[in-house]
C-alpha cells in the first residue's frame, strides 16, 4: 500500500448496521448484556459491546429513556432516529444521545459521528485518555506529565491496510527517541490482541501497541490515516500529522523533545 494518507470512507456503513443491532438487542426479550457487535468492511473489522443498561439520552431535553420508552421508539420509527455514542476516556461508549435524522441524513441513508471540526486543535490540551496495553498495562494521559508523548493511530495492521515499508520508515523516524526515558510511543489500533500479537511475529514495533482501539479514533475523529498526536510534557498538542511524511514527523519530535 504506497499512498501517503488514507482517508475513512467507510464509516457511513458502520453506524447504521451498529444503529439497527442496538435496536434488535433491545427489542429482545432475552438480550444479553454486553453483547458484541461486530462489523466488518472489507477486512476491517470494529468490535464494540453494547450493554442494555447503557444510559440514552434524548439530544435537547437531556431526559433518560427508560427501557420501556426506547422499546417503543425502536419498534415503531427507529430508522428515523440517529443513535450518537458517547466515547469515555477508555475509549468506550459511555452513554447514547438519541435525537431525530436530518432530512439529508433521510435522503442519503448515511451519516458519519466523525466531525474532524471537533478533533482537538494544536496548542490545545489533549482531553484526558486512558490506554491499556496489549500486555494489560495502564496509561493515563494526565499521568505521563513530563513527558513527551507520540500517539499513532493506525486502520490496521491487515492487508491491504498496513505496509510494511511504512512501519519501516516509521521506525527508522522514532528510534532515535525511544531510549528517552521522557518519552513515550503508543500505538492505537482497531485489532484485537491475537491480531496484534499475530503481527509481532512478523513486524517489529516502535510503539506499545494498544488493542481494540477504534473507540479513540472515533473520540478524536480521526478519519484520514496513519494520524500522529504528538504532546508535549504539558500535555499539549505540538502537533498533528497525517500520512507517510514522517520526516516531518522526526523534525517536531526533534523541536519538543529536550
Amino acid at each position: 500500500m504506497t499512498n501517503t494518507t488514507l482517508t475513512i470512507i467507510h464509516h457511513f456503513k458502520i453506524a447504521f448496521v451498529v444503529n439497527a443491532f442496538i435496536c434488535s438487542l433491545f427489542i429482545a426479550k432475552e438480550a444479553r448484556a454486553q453483547e458484541p457487535v461486530r462489523v466488518t468492511t472489507g477486512r476491517v473489522q470494529a468490535i464494540s459491546r453494547f450493554d442494555e443498561n447503557t444510559p440514552i439520552f434524548e439530544e435537547g431535553t437531556g431526559k433518560r429513556l427508560s427501557k420501556e420508552e426506547f422499546r417503543t421508539l425502536a419498534r415503531t420509527n427507529f430508522s428515523g432516529y440517529r443513535l450518537i455514542p458517547d466515547i469515555n476516556e477508555y475509549g468506550e461508549v459511555g452513554f447514547y444521545s438519541i435525537r431525530l435524522m436530518t432530512e439529508e441524513e433521510r435522503q442519503s441513508n448515511r451519516f458519519s459521528d466523525r466531525d474532524p471540526g471537533r478533533r482537538p486543535n494544536e496548542g490545545t490540551l489533549m482531553p484526558e485518555l486512558v490506554f491499556r496495553s496489549i500486555d494489560r498495562k495502564e496509561y493515563r494521559l494526565t499521568e505521563q506529565k513530563g513527558k513527551v508523548v507520540l500517539l499513532s493511530f493506525w486502520i490496521s495492521t491487515q492487508k491491504p491496510f498496513w505496509s510494511a515499508v511504512n512501519n519501516q520508515k516509521f521506525t527508522e523516524a522514532v528510534a532515535p527517541f525511544l531510549t528517552n526515558t521522557n518519552f513515550l510511543s503508543l500505538g492505537i489500533l482497531p485489532d484485537s490482541k491475537e491480531a496484534l500479537r499475530n503481527a509481532m511475529e512478523t513486524e517489529t514495533f516502535a510503539f506499545i501497541p494498544v488493542p481494540d482501539g477504534n473507540g479513540f479514533h472515533r473520540k478524536l475523529h480521526l478519519t484520514r490515516f496513519p494520524a500522529f498526536a504528538v504532546i508535549d510534557q504539558n500535555g499539549t498538542i505540538a502537533a498533528w500529522h497525517y500520512g507517510s511524511n514522517f520526516d516531518e514527523l522526526k523534525k517536531t519530535l526533534q523541536r519538543v523533545i529536550k
